[in-house]
């Protein structure tokens, strides 16, 4: 800054003019330097809003609320914004820990948290399929483990009906995900947002890097995304006779 600076030139109650100060004031620096701060402050607040409305737009919502969601959540929703690099997203989770009073533990527990299962190693369960017995009164809908079960949820079966075994099994989720299908997703993502100057990402991928994924998907699916429904390739019709019945209460209640 130059002598020509307004300060200098109308900060008559600063001695340091009259004897050719080319520096501004003390005065005038500590409200340059309060200008700044606020100015940047106002500025993020601003981007701080626009990407809580668009939140908003995509159905998120209720921090504010206990019963919706936790200082705990909010505090490993942070961490996990600090690791993508998004600071408004930091901000913005950092605003509302604050308005929810939370203690400096909350954050630091969400810290250890995250670390402890970064550095856990995650082991492959495998998969065996967990193949059991399965039943059905039309071939159709096996939705029952045992023929008890069966015949407790179809009271209009009689002896002499038929009705089907067959072996369930469950689909191993690794085959849902792979590094080449990721790599598709990340292409995909990228050139939504770089257009032709993305044709190229992410580039070649060495075959021991895909390796890495793939290992690590498999054991990650198998161990968080194990599915509840299963297939059941083949069957065979079994005729009820008035034995089965009687492991059950339906003789009681008049069937037979």
């Amino acid at each position: 800054m130059t002598a020509n600076c307004d300060c200098l030139n109308s900060c008559g109650d600063d001695p340091a003019v009259a004897k050719g100060a080319t520096t501004p004031c003390q005065w005038h620096a500590g409200i340059r330097a309060a200008w700044i701060d606020n100015n940047g402050v106002n500025t993020f607040a601003q981007a701080m809003c626009s990407r809580l409305e668009q939140k908003r737009a995509e159905g998120r919502g209720g921090w504010y609320d206990p019963a919706q969601c936790t200082v705990e959540y909010l505090a490993a929703l942070l961490i996990g914004a600090i690791l993508k690099g998004n600071a408004v997203d930091v901000a913005n989770f950092a605003m509302m820990l604050h308005q929810r009073r939370a203690g400096p533990a909350v954050i630091t527990q969400a810290l250890l948290n995250h670390c402890a299962i970064a550095a856990a190693p995650l082991q492959d369960p495998g998969w065996s399929g967990e193949r059991g017995e399965c039943w059905s009164a039309n071939d159709e809908d096996f939705d029952s483990d045992t023929l008890d079960e069966l015949l407790d949820r179809n009271d209009h079966l009689r002896p002499g009906d038929v009705v089907y075994v067959g072996e369930s099994r469950h689909p191993d989720p690794a085959k849902y995900m792979d590094a080449d299908g990721v790599l598709d997703e990340v292409a995909s993502q990228g050139y939504d947002d770089g257009g032709k100057y993305a044709e190229d990402y992410p580039g070649e991928v060495s075959e021991e890097a895909k390796s890495q994924l793939n290992g690590f998907l498999r054991s990650w699916l198998r161990t968080h995304c194990a599915p509840s429904f299963y297939s059941v390739p083949k069957s065979r019709p079994y005729t009820l006779t008035a034995a089965d019945f009687a492991t059950t209460d339906h003789l009681e209640t008049g069937h037979g």
